[in-house]
């Protein structure tokens, strides 16, 4: 998957403000996460709510890669 970037070529990412993992109807996995849409929205405190669901597989493999790379940055700064 290609990362999306601005005009200067610079990779873009929007802070997250708060985020939920819940089960939706028993079937799927639901992540719910409040960003900043833009540095006004940051600035006024105004959040963007997106509210997402997965197979309770792909929602797995998400975590597994979220904590891999979380864990790769803590024993960088760790030294």
């Amino acid at each position: 998957m290609e990362l999306e970037s601005d005009e200067r070529g610079i990779v873009t990412f929007l802070p997250m403000a708060a985020w939920s993992v819940s089960i939706v109807q028993d079937q799927t996995v639901g992540l719910s996460v409040d960003y900043y849409a833009s540095a006004a929205d940051l600035a006024a405190g105004k959040t963007t709510r997106i509210q997402l669901h997965s197979d309770p597989e792909v929602a797995r493999q998400i975590g597994r890669a979220i904590e891999l790379r979380a864990n790769m940055l803590i024993e960088r700064r760790q030294g």
